[in-house]
């Protein structure tokens, strides 16, 4: 497992230790951010737990995913799978030929991932 960091300015955009160019999962976190911006758009009238994906974003409407609604995304109800067709599951290829680095203090050594 490798660390970066990627941090928006006003001034651009700055990182470290990944590739700007690369493709990378994200993971959970994004969980909790994207139900309350969502939450916040319901309270204040904006959006309601019906809206259709594909009402927000009209290149999927005529797909099947523009049939979902967010209620059903932010509640893993919605029937999708859990990733992309093609991902390569929780590592990608090139995740999986790069060596894990190694520590000799083990609140530094990262997790083994499979």
């Amino acid at each position: 497992m490798t660390a970066a960091v990627g941090i928006v300015t006003p001034g651009g955009l700055d990182t470290s230790g990944a590739d700007p160019g690369g493709v990378y999962q994200i993971g959970s976190v994004t969980k909790v951010f994207t139900a309350l911006l969502l939450a916040l758009e319901v309270v204040d009238g904006r959006l309601t737990l019906e809206t259709r994906a594909g009402e927000l974003l009209p290149a999927l409407d005529e797909r099947p995913v523009g049939r979902v609604s967010l209620g059903a995304l932010v509640t893993h109800t919605s029937g999708l799978p859990r990733l992309p067709p093609g991902s390569g599951g929780r590592r990608s290829e090139r995740a999986r030929a790069t060596p894990t680095p190694t520590s000799t203090n083990p609140r530094c050594t990262p997790p083994s991932v499979p």
